[in-house]
């Protein structure tokens, strides 16, 4: 007698099934297929997904739910997430260059390491969130919230932002506060440091 296998489901805000598959071991395995397969993922509902390290490049998430999800690691090279629900998800280390953030809710999302160069970030609220180490170079920072974000070895080279984003107060340490463009001169200034040490070597 045969061992009939699980049927994942992804299913939107809606209820409405996405995407289904029996033929995965696990949610996450069914969420690379259905991005594989071109099934666009809009709106879906993946609040507290286990996603480590899944590939997902090139994934339309849209307006999705990833409230508390577990992303650490994980390939959105190219994602559309605009509008998308991040709050206090962890994507440390997730590569999300050129990824497609406008308009979403990062709200304390931890970000450490996580690599946004020329990610689309404009009007998207990174209030509290960790970006010690990430790498925003050129990444669109117009309308962006940072208060209280944490900007500590952050790349921030050859980002555009507006001069209501410039005056916010970010984090460097949780004791000390500095605006974009002061974050930008100190990093600068310290990888300026750094080359003509290693010249001295």
């Amino acid at each position: 007698m045969g061992l009939f296998k699980k049927n994942y489901k992804i299913k939107n805000l809606d209820g409405k099934v996405l995407f289904e598959s029996n033929k995965v071991n696990s949610f996450k395995e069914c969420v690379e297929l259905a991005v594989e397969n071109g099934t666009s993922l809009e709106r879906a509902k993946l609040e507290k997904a286990n996603l480590e390290d899944a590939n997902l490049e090139g994934a339309n998430l849209n307006g999705a739910t990833l409230y508390r999800a577990k992303l650490k690691g994980a390939n959105l090279k190219g994602a559309s997430l605009s509008r998308t629900v991040l709050e206090t998800t962890d994507l440390s280390g997730a590569n999300l260059e050129k990824a497609n953030l406008e308009g979403s809710n990062l709200k304390g999302a931890d970000l450490e390491g996580a690599i946004l160069k020329e990610a689309i970030l404009n009007k998207a609220s990174l209030f509290n969130a960790n970006l010690e180490n990430a790498c925003l170079a050129n990444a669109d920072l117009r309308d962006v919230n940072f208060n209280a974000a944490i900007i500590h070895n952050t790349d921030l080279s050859g980002t555009i932002y507006t001069e209501e984003s410039k005056n916010t107060k970010f984090s460097k340490k949780p004791t000390h506060q500095e605006t974009l463009p002061e974050s930008i001169d100190r990093i600068q200034q310290e990888m300026m440091k750094k080359a003509m040490i290693n010249k001295q070597r």
